[in-house]
């Protein structure tokens, strides 16, 4: 929005505004002269300019001193149809005013329209006009400038040419032209757009065109136009052979066609004129790319054509890129180099095809000899690699001298390996024994020793057992002395069992007899017909409960201070399903069944649970349970506050 003036008339005052708001000034009466767009709004005239609009406007003053002659007056506008006109032009300068005056002035002066309220002025450069209206009451003026060009005349192309007016297929030509300076914008079509500022392009036609050259300016435009004559290079529509392959000594014929003037045509190898002619035979020893080049005023193209020679495949190389030692698992890497077109390449040993490769790889397994074959339609060749490959080691034997040691003594371990750069170390915090074959040991328990042997290839294992046994005829096997909770499910029990080793050797606990004693000291509700029985359970095939051994069931009731003691020879005890315990190996657990009178175990384990009795009648059992295995042919020492008959 653009404001002139605002005129307070009682003040005699003038108030300029350079935002785009409209303040009204209350109490007072004024006047707004001026061009704006936008929406205005004077509620005491009832006005609305509506958005989108721009135009002169004059607001009447509001108030009683409207068209009062006791006023000064005021220029209400001041404008000209022109603030710009060419040298000789001229511009219509008109106004209106409020009030009465006694003179209008105008400077520089003009000629006065008729209606008195304006002047046509002829300026021969930019002028600022002044009017300047007075009355007895006092004066106002107003300023516009009108801005005065030179005059110019449209555009005109002095020249407009070309360098080539026939051009070859995919050559420039360049476009010249001189115009004179008062164009304001060049422009060339088509495909050349904007020109501004130069006198020269280079373009490329892909056709016969005519290029248009347009100068504008503010009077006008003007065209040029020029042809150019496109030249097509001729052209090769077929180049080939009755045979593209063929064997060495073989020949063949090439042939071509043609389309478009030309003045050569050259066939190469060995630039050989072939103008006249639209077939050659040839024979290369080799394979040979041969071009045929058509060469015109339009200018030359090129196409070319292979002709194959086959030869038999030779095998330059066969290698692998291994270095040092190979072991089994090891990636091994094949390279060769072929000379001649191949129609297939394999490798043995399962390797397979690998035609088209430089290489290939395969997993080290064993000593092997590797055979590549080459092959085309002129025959073949072979070449052969050899690949050592070290083994995974093997314990060929790992023995001791003596199975059977009495604690202090020693033994020697022995071992056999075959191998190259074989590792051996041996377990029991022995480690490293590479370079050994025997080891001297002194263990103070049964203890399984491991031997084992490595290197790159792999690995091999063997195990020895020693048996270390205190000399003594009797071991104790099972101890509980204290609480039987429920958590014991109504199976005390030591997993594993605490003596765990063979009991075939030496001395012989398998064929010996074991010796029982229990103590009661309490039980919740002391059960007369409790009954007790120890039993030894073993793993096989993957459950560690497969065998079971079990001894008699004695009544022992749950009595404080009830002693039973008792015995049985281990060879008699019961086995579930007839299978024995084998007694070599160790053993998974060793435990107490506590039944009732019915010889229903009272655990949660079985069926019925706590066979249907109430187990916290039953437990906690505070017990001490004992059983001492004595070896075969020796004497028990007995238990010192029980008898056994």
């Amino acid at each position: 929005m653009k404001f002139t003036s605002l005129k307070n008339t009682i003040r005699f005052g003038r108030v300029f505004f350079s935002t785009i708001s409209i303040f009204f000034i209350l109490g007072a009466a004024w006047q707004f002269v001026g061009a704006f767009s936008g929406h205005f709004s004077n509620d005491s005239q009832k006005q609305t300019i509506n958005s989108g609009s721009s135009i002169n406007i004059y607001l009447p003053l509001i108030g009683t001193n409207v068209g009062n002659p006791e006023n000064p007056p005021f220029i209400t506008f001041f404008e000209t149809n022109a603030v710009e006109i060419e040298n000789g032009g001229s511009a219509t300068l008109s106004w209106n005013y409020q009030n009465d005056v006694t003179a209008v002035t105008l400077e520089p002066s003009g000629t006065p329209l008729a209606d008195g309220n304006g002047a046509v002025v002829n300026p021969t450069e930019t002028t600022t006009y002044k009017l300047t209206i007075e009355n007895d009451f006092g004066t106002d003026t107003a300023e516009l400038t009108v801005a005065v060009v030179e005059a110019v005349d449209p555009p005109t192309i002095n020249s407009f040419t070309v360098s080539e007016d026939r051009v070859p297929e995919g050559t420039p030509t360049t476009l010249s032209w001189d115009v004179d300076g008062t164009a304001t914008t060049l422009s060339i079509s088509p495909d050349v757009g904007d020109v501004t500022g130069l006198t020269s392009i280079e373009v490329y036609p892909t056709a016969d065109t005519t290029y248009t050259l347009t100068a504008v300016n503010s009077k006008g435009s003007v065209d040029s136009d020029l042809s150019i004559v496109y030249i097509l290079a001729p052209q090769i529509t077929s180049f080939s052979a009755n045979d593209n392959t063929i064997d060495e000594g073989d020949n063949t014929t090439l042939t071509w066609t043609t389309e478009g003037s030309f003045d050569s045509i050259t066939l190469n190898p060995g630039n050989i004129d072939v103008t006249t002619r639209s077939n050659l035979p040839v024979s290369p020893v080799d394979t040979t790319e041969y071009s045929l080049t058509i060469a015109g005023e339009g200018g030359q193209n090129t196409e070319t054509y292979t002709v194959n020679v086959i030869n038999p495949p030779v095998i330059n190389s066969f290698s692998i890129t291994n270095s040092g030692d190979i072991y089994i698992g090891d990636t091994l890497t094949f390279n060769w180099d072929v000379d001649n077109p191949i129609t297939s390449l394999t490798i043995d040993q399962s390797v397979g095809d690998v035609t088209g490769l430089e290489s290939t790889t395969a997993t080290a397994a064993s000593d092997l000899t590797y055979t590549i074959t080459a092959v085309n339609s002129a025959g073949s060749d072979t070449a052969q690699v050899v690949v050592d490959v070290i083994e995974a080691p093997v314990i060929d034997s790992f023995t001791t001298d003596d199975e059977w040691i009495i604690t202090g003594n020693d033994t020697t371990l022995s071992w056999t390996v075959t191998g190259e750069n074989v590792l051996l170390s041996l377990s029991d915090g022995i480690g490293d024994v590479s370079g050994l074959d025997e080891q001297t040991v002194s263990p103070t328990e049964t203890n399984v020793y491991t031997l084992t042997a490595t290197n790159n290839s792999g690995s091999d294992t063997a195990t020895v057992t020693v048996n270390v046994s205190s000399g003594a005829s009797e071991i104790t096997v099972f101890n509980w002395n204290r609480e039987v909770t429920k958590n014991q499910h109504g199976f005390p029990n030591n997993t594993p069992p605490t003596e765990n080793y063979d009991y075939t050797g030496f001395p012989n606990y398998a064929q010996g007899t074991l010796y029982f004693r229990v103590e009661i000291f309490s039980q919740p509700v002391a059960q007369s017909g409790m009954k007790m029985q120890l039993c030894y359970w073993q793993e096989l095939n993957g459950y560690n409960f497969e065998l079971e051994t079990c001894g008699s069931l004695v009544t022992v009731a749950g009595t404080t201070g009830n002693i039973v003691c008792w015995d049985q020879p281990i060879g008699t005890m019961w086995k579930k399903d007839g299978n024995p315990i084998d007694w070599t190996r160790p053993r998974y657990r060793i435990g107490v069944a506590i039944k009732n009178a019915q010889k229903l175990p009272v655990s949660d384990w079985t069926e019925p649970e706590w066979g249907n009795e109430d187990p916290d009648d039953w437990y906690p059992l505070d017990m001490h349970f004992q059983a001492i295995l004595v070896a075969e042919g020796e004497t028990f020492s007995g238990f010192s506050d029980c008898t056994i008959d």
